[in-house]
């Protein structure tokens, strides 16, 4: 994102601006004012920053909106910076020295208030189409968030620091509300008979290794087909139930495994599988993989870091910016309705991008584990876990 270098750090007080704040209220230059009028004005001193006076209340006014814009690159200030603080001064100080001018003197202030809080803007506006728009990192999305907010009827300043905390916790709410098929991606399973083949090695069919920023988060399949056999032998996934009472018979059998179950300590997991491997085994299946990460998965390494939303289609894009300004609206109790309205959005693409082929569009997304009665979905208040789905059987819940 680039900006307009014309917004901030150039705003300066002088004796240009004190003979136009005089001229504006008093109809004279500044010199023409009396010591008591200098005094209210700033303390008949033009250094910068003013340190007396309602030059200095004014003057700290329009610093303190501009540090917002500070926030999302802008450097310099601009005329329209200085036309506001000229006129909230004069307003300001006609309260005191020129009261039957206060309704005027206002009208105009918040005119110049409002030309100012407009006149960020993304230098592709005028030099071409806005790609910033369908750009998506933690930067874009403060620019987006600040910019609404800040430019309300009713001002709302929000710290960078919720937005970008808000951010993260709706990339996992929309990463983990549907089935997402830019989720999934086919994979081979290597077992090895090593440790009871709790850790397999995930990488590409081709046997490549996986790109360091994809993870794995949860099976697609609820069966997993041997790559290295003549026959159909495949793995089933093994409820808590069939896992036990397999288990029970004998926990110490080897051979070519045949049940699957998946526990999860922390951000680990533990591959159960019976019997064990007694040798290295090959499987393909599809798997769901965690939000895209430099170093941790779905947390951005910059302001400007890509990889986290790499995956996103484009058309969610402007979404997930809608989401977090609603949620962070939500949030501080001003209104749900944008975060409603954002949602009803998310929802219309769940059709397009959770399809799982004609049978399924017909009757129903297929319930792969059999868990989906008792788990509850993120959009109706259920949790999610860690980075990725709700659960490693299998499917956004």
């Amino acid at each position: 994102m680039v900006f307009r270098e014309d917004h901030l750090a150039n705003l300066t007080w002088s004796s240009t601006l004190e003979d136009r704040v005089a001229y504006t209220l008093f109809g004279n230059s500044y010199s023409s004012l009396t010591t008591q009028q200098k005094a209210m004005l700033d303390g008949t001193s033009s250094s910068s920053p003013p340190t007396a006076g309602f030059a200095r209340d004014g003057f700290h006014t329009v610093q303190q909106a501009a540090q917002w814009y500070e926030l999302l690159g802008a450097t310099t200030s601009s005329d329209a910076a200085e036309s506001w603080m000229v006129y909230l001064i004069a307003y300001t100080m006609s309260m005191s020295a020129r009261p039957e001018r206060i309704a005027e003197l206002k009208a105009a202030m918040e005119s110049y208030e409002k030309q100012y809080r407009q006149s960020v803007t993304a230098t592709e506006i005028t030099t071409g189409f806005a790609s910033s728009a369908f750009t998506l990192t933690c930067q874009s999305v403060r620019y987006y968030v600040l910019q609404a907010s800040i430019n309300r009827s009713a001002k709302l300043t929000i710290q960078p620091e919720s937005i970008d905390s808000t951010l993260i916790w709706v990339m996992n709410y929309v990463w983990n509300k549907a089935n997402w098929n830019f989720r999934r991606i086919r994979v081979k399973i290597s077992v090895p008979s090593t440790s009871n083949g709790e850790s397999p090695t995930i990488t590409y069919p081709d046997g490549s290794a996986l790109d360091a920023t994809v993870k794995f988060d949860s099976l697609a399949t609820r069966n997993l087909y041997y790559i290295d056999t003549t026959n159909t032998q495949y793995v089933q996934w093994a409820t808590a139930d069939q896992m036990s009472a397999l288990k029970s018979i004998s926990t110490a059998q080897s051979d070519r495994p045949l049940w699957l179950r998946i526990e999860r300590s922390a951000n680990t997991r533990k591959w159960i599988w019976h019997p064990y491997p007694d040798t290295t085994y090959n499987l393909s299946t599809e798997i769901f993989i965690m939000l895209p990460g430099t170093t941790t998965p779905g947390i951005p390494t910059s302001a400007t870091d890509t990889v986290p939303f790499s995956l996103l289609p484009t058309e969610l894009i402007p979404v997930v910016k809608e989401l977090t300004y609603g949620k962070l609206l939500k949030d501080q109790g001003v209104t749900p309705d944008v975060w409603e309205s954002a949602n009803d959005e998310l929802e219309r693409f769940v059709p397009i991008y959770d399809d799982h082929g004609e049978m399924d569009s017909e009757n129903g997304t297929r319930d792969v584990y059999g868990d989906a009665a008792r788990m509850t979905s993120s959009l109706d208040g259920g949790r999610w876990f860690g980075y990725g789905g709700a659960n490693d059987m299998g499917g956004a819940m």
